[in-house]
């Protein structure tokens, strides 16, 4: 899957929706919404503005019945990657 980088996203003024096309998430089973415990926790503990995770990151469903989410901005995407090890 190919990432953006934070400033390319606000230099571009890219939409969630752009976002998904131009990062190939539209491709799989996705969801814009995010659990928001999740979302709050995830922000907090990596000090990252809400806005930004929200606004670049989705729940992907593969055959992971239950999801998990996949930043298409390359820094939160690389944050998550490391959270999973």
């Amino acid at each position: 899957m190919k990432t953006i980088s934070w400033d390319e996203i606000c230099l571009k003024n890219i939409s969630k929706e752009k976002l998904a096309v131009l990062t190939g998430i539209a491709d799989k089973t996705f969801d814009y919404a995010l659990p928001q415990k999740w979302l709050e926790d995830f922000s907090t503990r990596n000090n990252i503005s809400y806005e930004s995770v929200r606004s670049t990151t989705f729940y992907v469903y593969d055959e992971n019945i239950f999801g998990y989410p996949v930043s298409g901005c390359t820094e939160i995407n690389d944050i998550i990657k490391k959270e999973e090890l």
